[in-house]
């Protein structure tokens, strides 16, 4: 399956999920960062607790501090979205796994009768845990210098 990632940051082909690389730029070994990502997906794989499921759930899709996940989505457009957010300029990763891989939050919230997330839920997001590594690889890195948008106005009131 190929999805795809944005971000305004050029990682190289070692991207870590937001937990794990605001834990290294805070100066933490991979090791306690790793142990830290370990711990919370381990919440979103507990199915035993639906309300610490979906709190699980929410924190890893609005906070970077919360994700144990690389976030992709198979649109190309949402990744664009993300990658040009901050300055108008970004990059988009192309990146190929099997899709068992994956931690889908919007199959997770639909197996489990909880409700998608109003923010989030148009993304189709899917999760690459703690880091893109074997089974999965990155095909490709596009730089988004410039989105331009193409207009016709059909409409215009006098």
């Amino acid at each position: 399956m190929v999805v795809y990632h944005g971000s305004s940051l050029l990682y190289g082909v070692n991207i870590y999920c937001p937990l794990i690389f605001n834990e290294l730029h805070r100066g933490k070994d991979l090791e306690s960062a790793m142990r830290k990502a370990q711990i919370l997906f381990e919440k979103l794989n507990d199915f035993s607790d639906m309300f610490s499921l979906q709190r699980a759930l929410d924190d890893a899709q609005t906070t970077s501090d919360d994700s144990p996940f690389i976030s992709t989505s198979q649109k190309r457009d949402v990744a664009r979205q993300f990658a040009i957010t901050k300055n108008g300029q970004g990059y988009v990763y192309m990146i190929e796994g099997p899709k068992e891989d994956f931690y889908n939050f919007n199959a997770v919230r639909q197996t489990y009768n909880l409700p998608q997330h109003k923010t989030f839920n148009w993304m189709d997001e899917l999760g690459i845990p703690f880091e893109v590594k074997d089974p999965f690889e990155i095909l490709q890195i596009d730089k988004i210098i410039e989105v331009k948008e193409v207009t016709e106005t059909i409409f215009k009131k006098q």
